[in-house]
């Protein structure tokens, strides 16, 4: 229900954009030959075909996050859903034809990454691949992507940092940091995964988190009461499965996970060692690592100390502290007392290795576009 309902949010705010994206006009101050004077404007064209290669997790909101502003802007759109969950986009597409988009327009193809996407990125027609993803697989892209200079859209992995100082609100941390940790069972690319608590705070917090989490239901995706669904897949349980068995550290668990069905259950591991996996890649699960830090110039090392920075989360009630620090955070977007909070009207996107280009944002339009200046003389 919160897919369906968010994308027809971002539905409105694109068709909007659609009429509002205009270039630019500007007197030149160059006269030559002498007594010439020159009047330019600039044009936004559509970039030509769209490639949308899209994940599993938000099957139909991160795919219209593709199509949407590919046709606003002009251009067509081919998109291929991952082979793990097709339905929803293909059901989308069909909608669209019987709404009356015009044929070749919006159009869909199904099959894994390794044959089907790069078949997408090679061919000689499309001109701008939009991706999300994983980092390894949006690097891939790149590397194909260069030979060609094929603009691309990379929304890629995320190791999210949540900074939680002394003074922040234990309440308010732990609602918005379960919500912003354990949405989708964690399989979401701007969930909280890293939380370094000042001491004073840190008992206090390992408790009460330790409370949230045992609290959390465990059931399949049609029970509304369920709180914790089952995973993607058989391989991304193992995946999962596979960090918690290196943890080596203090691990707070959940309810039992059901027998049937790919359940992890919800999970808090204390203080695990800067070298873990579990600490420095992306497990996109419901795990979440608590770790004690003594001060805020230590947190922002380790906050920081990442291949990646797609978002971060800083949990403080003191002002100063929040304008003094976010800017040094290195992440696309910086929450203050909440986390995983996304507007249509606020850009999203990486530093780092986390990703290349914005999405969403009054300038969304842009990257489906060329700019072309022309240039009068009268």
């Amino acid at each position: 229900m919160f897919e369906v309902g968010a994308t027809l949010d971002w539905m409105r705010y694109v068709a909007g954009l659609a009429t509002k994206h205009d270039g630019r006009s500007m007197d030149l101050s160059i006269a030559f030959p002498p007594g010439a004077r020159y009047t330019a404007y600039t044009r936004k064209e559509p970039i030509g075909v769209v490639a949308g290669i899209v994940p599993w997790n938000f099957p139909l909101m991160i795919g219209m996050w593709k199509v949407m502003p590919a046709l606003a802007a002009g251009c067509t759109m081919v998109v291929k859903p991952s082979e793990v969950t097709p339905l929803t986009l293909m059901r989308m597409v069909e909608l669209a034809s019987e709404a009356g988009i015009p044929p070749g327009a919006l159009n869909l193809v199904n099959g894994r990454g390794f044959g089907t996407g790069q078949a997408l990125i090679e061919h000689a027609l499309v001109s701008k691949v939009s991706f999300t993803g994983s980092t390894a697989t949006g690097k891939a892209i790149a590397r194909s992507a260069a030979d060609r200079l094929l603009r691309v859209t990379l929304e890629l992995g995320g190791k999210n940092p949540a900074i939680v100082l002394a003074d922040a609100d234990p309440a308010h941390v732990i609602e918005g940091l379960m919500a912003g940790s354990f949405l989708n069972q964690g399989q979401v690319c701007a969930t909280s995964s890293r939380v370094y608590i000042e001491a004073p705070l840190f008992d206090r917090l390992v408790d009460d988190f330790e409370t949230a989490v045992k609290s959390l239901t465990l059931d399949h995706g049609l029970d509304p009461a369920a709180q914790i669904n089952p995973l993607v897949s058989k391989a991304h349980q193992e995946k999962v499965l596979g960090y918690l068995a290196e943890a080596g550290s203090e691990v707070i668990q959940g309810q039992a996970a059901p027998t049937q069905g790919y359940y992890v259950s919800p999970t808090l591991v204390v203080n695990p060692q800067d070298q873990f996996r579990l600490v420095r890649e992306e497990v996109f699960g419901p795990v979440l690592n608590l770790i004690r830090v003594k001060d805020a110039q230590e947190v922002l090392v380790k906050a920081n100390d990442s291949d990646l920075g797609l978002t971060a989360s800083l949990w403080t009630q003191n002002l100063n502290q929040a304008m003094n620090l976010t800017p040094k955070i290195q992440a696309g977007t910086v929450w203050v007392n909440s986390h995983t909070v996304i507007d249509a009207n606020m850009p999203f996107g990486g530093y780092k290795q986390s990703g290349l280009g914005r999405g969403f944002g009054v300038d969304w339009l842009d990257a489906y576009t060329e700019t072309k200046s022309v240039c009068l003389r009268h």
